[in-house]
């Protein structure tokens, strides 16, 4: 998973075209670089701040003032994911519209973040004599007071 924050108002403004070539570049470049077909990994590119409540129902116009996007990398191990994210990495910096004629230098931190394994905890069941009633936590303190 990496992330990167756009503020360029000439990539915000063809934000769309922006996300298309953001995704044929990185197609072509993990081929290029990893030797990897299309069929041995998936990305999705979800640009957050542009579309992503009411899409074409949107009443204002223009373009957003900044936009998040987060990509997503799947592959059958971490380490591919990992090499897909890094070489999608510099794009994620610098990636320019067509029509630019200068390399912006966009947001992003950290790089790239590895999929963990999730740890859960489960605490024993409390019996509560009324629903409203503060759960009691094993070291004594209530969780919801």
């Amino acid at each position: 998973m990496s992330f990167t924050a756009i503020r360029d108002p000439r990539i915000l403004a063809e934000i769309d075209a922006w996300a298309e070539l953001m995704c044929t570049m990185i197609t072509q470049r993990v081929s290029q670089t990893l030797g990897l077909a299309d069929d041995e990994y998936a990305f999705d590119l979800r640009p957050y701040g542009h579309n992503a409540v009411l899409g074409d129902l949107e009443p204002e116009s223009g373009p957003p003032r900044e936009v998040g996007v987060m990509l997503l990398v799947n592959a059958p191990d971490q380490a591919t994911a990992t090499a897909v994210a890094k070489v999608a990495n510099p794009l994620m910096l610098h990636l320019p519209t067509p029509a630019m004629d200068y390399l912006p230098s966009l947001a992003s931190s950290p790089a790239e973040v590895e999929r963990r394994g999730v740890r859960v905890r489960a605490e024993p069941r409390r019996r509560l004599r009324r629903p409203d009633q503060p759960v009691p936590h094993r070291d004594g303190e209530n969780v919801n007071a």
